[in-house]
């Protein structure tokens, strides 16, 4: 939201709904997409979607609106295999990758010095995050191994 409060307040970008959901549900992500489009009468460019599951939720509420066909920005973030094939199907934009190996490997070395003695305060750590497109499917989800081909159909030649 920081991001974008430039824009907001310069009017560029008008957020029409900003709803949490209980367990990131991809259910309730789907209703809120399907009230926005109500409210706006189908004026929507862009969606952010928290995780993968609400990525899907929102994919959907635009199909069930019937503006799949319409040029719309979606994202989410997790990299699921359903989404990175919507990716490919272009029913979705871009997925964020935030790779669970490197934000466990962190979170071990952060929990295994905070649990000493003395461990005290501990500076934010940071992860590699990475924007997974259509074009960068192959590199950054078959060659590294985070899915195999076969998890992603769509995005096969």
């Amino acid at each position: 939201r920081d991001t974008l409060r430039p824009y907001i307040a310069g009017g560029t970008v008008r957020v029409v709904m900003e709803r949490h959901h209980d367990a990131w549900s991809p259910e309730q992500a789907r209703q809120t997409v399907e009230a926005a489009v109500r409210s706006t009468g189908g004026e929507i460019h862009a969606i952010l979607a928290h995780n993968s599951g609400m990525a899907r939720g929102a994919v959907q509420g635009i199909q069930a609106a019937g503006l799949a066909e319409r040029e719309m920005f979606i994202a989410g973030a997790d990299a699921d295999a359903a989404n990175v094939n919507y990716l490919c199907q272009q029913k979705q934009s871009v997925e964020v990758l935030k790779d669970i190996r490197p934000l466990a490997t962190q979170a071990a070395i952060v929990a295994a010095r905070l649990a000493a003695p003395g461990g005290g305060e501990w500076p934010a750590q940071t992860v590699p995050v990475v924007l997974v497109t259509p074009d960068n499917v192959q590199k950054t989800m078959i060659d590294t191994g985070f899915h195999a081909p076969g998890e992603l159909p769509s995005c096969n030649p």
